[in-house]
């Protein structure tokens, strides 16, 4: 009965020369050649390259013609105004610092919490020497 089934299995399977034959013939069909372009690559190419066209242009007008630094206007300060500029900087940053450090316990506006945490807004300690808040900022105070 194994031999029938090898038999079977042979007369299913292609032999090498049958696979050969086949593709001989397969090989002597020529397809016709097509010539020129297809229309369809040709017409994305053309509406990709007015796309980048139309987006380049958009894009000089909105990010100053391509340049890479805006044309800045040189002004000279005034020693004053440099100063009040040097103040107001040092201000901002004096505000940050206390948004980050000190307005948890003492409140936004400076005023704490009664029992808890003494107000900051018009207290000696805030408004005598600089240094002494410096020193409460850096160190901490206790008591």
């Amino acid at each position: 009965m194994s031999e029938k089934k090898n038999n079977n299995q042979d007369s299913d399977s292609m032999s090498d020369e049958k696979m050969v034959e086949l593709h001989t013939r397969l090989n002597r069909e020529k397809h016709p050649p097509t010539q020129g372009f297809l229309i369809a690559p040709l017409v994305f190419v053309f509406v990709f390259g007015c796309l980048i066209f139309v987006c380049s242009i958009q894009l000089a007008h909105s990010t100053n013609q391509f340049q890479l630094h805006p044309p800045k206007e040189i002004v000279e300060l005034t020693e004053e105004e440099r100063e009040a500029l040097r103040l107001e900087r040092k201000v901002d940053s004096g505000k940050k610092v206390f948004a980050v450090r000190c307005a948890s316990c003492h409140q936004a506006n400076g005023l704490g919490i009664a029992g808890q945490y003494p107000p900051l807004a018009g207290s000696k300690w805030v408004t005598s020497d600089p240094g002494l808040i410096t020193n409460i900022i850096l160190k901490g105070l206790k008591g």
